[in-house]
């Protein structure tokens, strides 16, 4: 962890290899989070001896920067990293689901992410409709110019067609 410090099987988060482990794992890393990276023969030893091993999920993600607003800074201190990471978070959502669905309310766990880039450059997050006036928009860059001064509220116009 973080440089050689130990932390035992049971304590260790782990992050399935994949297109965005490594910044899942770095930004986990940055927030003093015991990560480790094993190889797969390692985990399979670990979980056919029956210890209890904690694997990092897009779900769990999304809580844990939620709940952590300490360590915002871990998660969006690199703009193409946090995007990355942005795309990790919804990974386990579908994205074709009504929003009454059960698929469709699982989105209400994005609220307080504060992984949505917008065109000023910081990041903001989403709120339930009703707790809060914070609205964040969609604009093509013809409105973006001409509203210029809300664009603290419209989405980066940057984010990558697979963000969805």
């Amino acid at each position: 962890v973080a440089g050689g410090r130990w932390a035992p099987p049971s304590e260790a988060l782990y992050v399935e290899d994949g297109d965005f482990a490594g910044d899942v794992r770095g930004a986990l890393l940055d927030d003093a989070q015991p990560v480790v990276l094993v190889p797969q023969w390692v985990w399979q030893g670990f979980r056919s001896a029956g210890l209890p091993l904690f694997q990092v999920s897009p779900g769990w993600f999304r809580y844990h920067v939620i709940e952590n607003r300490g360590s915002r800074k871990h998660f969006v201190s690199d703009r193409a990293r946090a995007i990355r990471l942005l795309q990790y978070a919804l990974l386990d959502l579908k994205h074709t689901a009504g929003a009454q669905s059960l698929e469709g309310k699982a989105y209400a766990s994005l609220c307080g992410l504060p992984l949505v880039p917008v065109s000023d450059g910081t990041f903001t997050d989403l709120r339930e409709v009703g707790k809060s006036d914070k609205v964040v928009y969609v604009a093509i860059p013809l409105e973006l110019e001409i509203l210029f001064t809300l664009r603290a509220s419209i989405l980066d116009l940057d984010v990558p067609a697979s963000v969805p």
